[in-house]
């Protein structure tokens, strides 16, 4: 099991032999195997590595407060771990802000940069619908079940939900959700706590790097118009509107997430 050398040991698999390195970064609570729909696909032609953030599926962490900047350092090493000193750079949701500290910090790291469902910064741009936060909140502290059904209603748009295989979903989502019980409501703290102070103060700008903004315009968790403020703050910086799409669009529209990351690679070479 592949685990970075110094502490706290962040678990990460490498998949594809040949092709631009990708590192992934995973947003709120979930294990780096959320990735898959995108893993399967590019890495038959580039090399992708996915991780589990700090205290979430099989990387340790205790559930003492840490930052975002933390949770970018673990990233990092991550990338040295492998060996790679150059990569293209894709976060969702909290991932997203995970990978702005990364640009940030290590701008001469990456060939380019991909922001997916990811927020601004701001407390007012930060907060979802009363349903939405309800939803949060059961999908933290409830049973495997309840969890579950909370995050369904949180990553996707009720008309997919009708078009698809519920018991599949469950499987998948159930594999991906991380930790249960005590412990992973006290990471699911941390992580929050993290997400709250690094959106207090986030700040955009010019960044070296090309960026992809993906929107997903039925968005009931992260509302999209972060997605509008990232393309306005970010200069020069693309945005692709997918309006079908809600939070989990890694997953529900992976086809056109994927044909934007492709191009996105392509255009823009490590």
């Amino acid at each position: 099991m592949p685990l970075t050398p110094s502490a706290p040991r962040i678990h990460y698999v490498e998949e594809g032999s040949s092709g631009q390195p990708v590192l992934f970064v995973m947003g709120f609570g979930l294990t780096g195997e959320a990735w898959a729909p995108q893993v399967e696909d590019l890495s038959a032609d580039h090399r992708c590595i996915v991780f589990d953030n700090r205290g979430v599926g099989r990387s340790e962490g205790s559930a003492a407060g840490w930052s975002v900047q933390d949770m970018a350092d673990d990233s990092l090493r991550v990338l040295e771990a492998r060996g790679w000193e150059r990569a293209h750079l894709v976060g969702v949701s909290m991932g997203g802000m995970i990978a702005r500290e990364l640009a940030r910090a290590e701008p001469h790291r990456w060939a380019s940069l991909t922001l997916i469902a990811s927020h601004a910064g701001g407390w007012r741009n930060m907060m979802p619908s009363p349903r939405a936060l309800a939803d949060f909140s059961r999908a933290q502290v409830s049973s495997t079940e309840v969890r579950v059904a909370a995050l369904e209603r949180l990553l996707f748009p009720d008309e997919w939900l009708a078009q698809i295989d519920r018991d599949d979903l469950f499987r998948r989502l159930r594999g991906r959700a991380g930790r249960g019980g005590r412990a992973r409501r006290r990471i699911a703290a941390s992580q929050f706590q993290a997400v709250v102070r690094y959106g207090r103060r986030a700040e955009s700008g010019a960044l070296p790097m090309p960026t992809l903004i993906i929107k997903p315009a039925r968005d009931v968790l992260v509302p999209p118009h972060n997605s509008d403020l990232l393309a306005e703050r970010i200069h020069g910086s693309q945005l692709v509107t997918l309006e079908e799409a809600g939070h989990g669009a890694t997953l529900s529209h992976a086809e056109l997430v994927n044909a934007a990351l492709r191009d996105h690679f392509a255009a823009n070479p490590a």
